[in-house]
């Protein structure tokens, strides 16, 4: 699995997980956006047009927590799921 969640009580931080399954980050720094899917097409025809998107790699079973005002992500660490 992969999943991106926020915090409701940081709701400018967001940690993008990426699991087994996939999941594409990009951040604009002009624009100050990150941008994220669950496949590399739907990103390039969601913003087509639109250039300097830099691709974000988020290696598997890795969290990427970021913030929503900030144009470096805030800690990249290894994590495992456990049921």
């Amino acid at each position: 699995m992969s999943a991106v969640l926020v915090s409701r009580t940081q709701p400018g931080t967001i940690i993008l997980l990426k699991g087994n399954m996939p999941l594409e980050v990009r951040w604009h720094p002009r624009l100050q956006a990150w941008a994220y899917a669950s496949e590399s097409a739907i990103l390039t025809r969601a913003l087509a047009g639109r250039n300097g998107w830099e691709s974000v790699p988020v290696p598997v079973n890795h969290a990427l927590v970021v913030s929503a005002l900030s144009d470096t992500p805030l800690k990249m660490t290894p994590f495992a799921f456990s049921g």
